[in-house]
């Protein structure tokens, strides 16, 4: 579906199109042009109405100083979230950087992320979440046996009323975030946005951020997230239920992709099972 140009600058006020904006790739969830301006350079995304609690809760986090891509406003309304054309959009100013790629991920870099993630989380549970953390509210999905990773499951379901609930990303992934070139981490593509479990979300970035490439997890980089998630103000006890909105996670992707899923995200999930106990030594 074609981006209505003129509709997206006459509602957000961004001045005359110097460009017709250029779809860009690697989003898999909504369509996401580059579109320059008079007034400068931004992110264009296209949305179902249905996100904007999401927007809110990235609009929030930006208000907190959270380094995000600046949310641009319905000059009009106030709005973020506007309708143009057969669909919903929103708009940030374009913010210059790249996905780190395996090779940019470094203890270092994985300590800064989990520093981020400690002030998401505390800005997040500013907003006093109103339903029951979605990241694991109930236990595990059911997971087809050939997967064998019942065990898994059972071993990292969240005990009932454990754990404290924030309103926070959701998917803190690499790919969800912007190396810029002085080196710092912003927070991209806050479409998963909703109420978590902080200690889940946090145990969960650090095993994404220490991924490699044959399944197992670069314990340096591991140890990294804790600790930058740790000094920030965070806390992550060291028990197995932590890690269970990260298998949660996992499964469910498993149970939507069917036979079609590469080998890699069972990889993962087997090499987390044979080292639980080990990992959770070392939070």
């Amino acid at each position: 579906m074609d981006l209505d140009i003129s509709g997206v600058c006459d509602v957000f006020g961004l001045g005359l199109a110097v460009t017709r904006g250029l779809r860009m790739a690697g989003y898999y969830h909504n369509e996401v042009w580059r579109l320059d301006t008079i007034t400068g350079a931004y992110a264009v995304k296209r949305l179902p109405p249905s996100a904007a609690p999401a927007v809110e809760i990235e609009i929030s986090a930006w208000r907190a100083g959270i380094p995000v891509p600046e949310p641009v406003p319905s000059p009009a309304t106030g709005a973020y979230v506007v309708p143009v054309g057969d669909g919903c959009v929103r708009v940030h100013r374009w913010l210059d950087g790249k996905a780190p790629a395996l090779g940019d991920l470094s203890p270092e870099l994985s300590a800064a992320m989990g520093e981020l993630v400690a002030a998401v989380h505390t800005a997040g549970r500013d907003i006093a979440p109103q339903e029951p953390p979605r990241a694991d509210p109930s236990g595990h999905p059911a997971t087809d046996p050939a997967y064998g990773l019942a065990g898994l499951a059972a071993a990292t379901a969240r005990p009932a009323g454990v754990g404290t609930p924030t309103m926070s990303h959701g998917d803190l992934h690499p790919k969800n975030a912007l190396l810029r070139f002085d080196g710092s981490l912003a927070i991209i593509d806050w479409d998963t946005a909703g109420p978590y479990v902080a200690e889940q979300e946090a145990a969960g970035m650090a095993l994404d951020w220490a991924a490699r490439l044959d399944g197992s997890a670069d314990l340096d980089r591991f140890d990294a997230a804790v600790y930058g998630y740790r000094k920030a103000g965070g806390d992550i006890p060291a028990e197995p239920w932590v890690f269970g909105g990260w298998v949660r996670g996992y499964l469910a992707f498993l149970d939507g992709a069917g036979r079609n899923e590469p080998t890699g995200t069972l990889a993962r999930l087997h090499w987390v099972e044979a080292n639980l106990d080990a990992l959770t030594r070392r939070l």
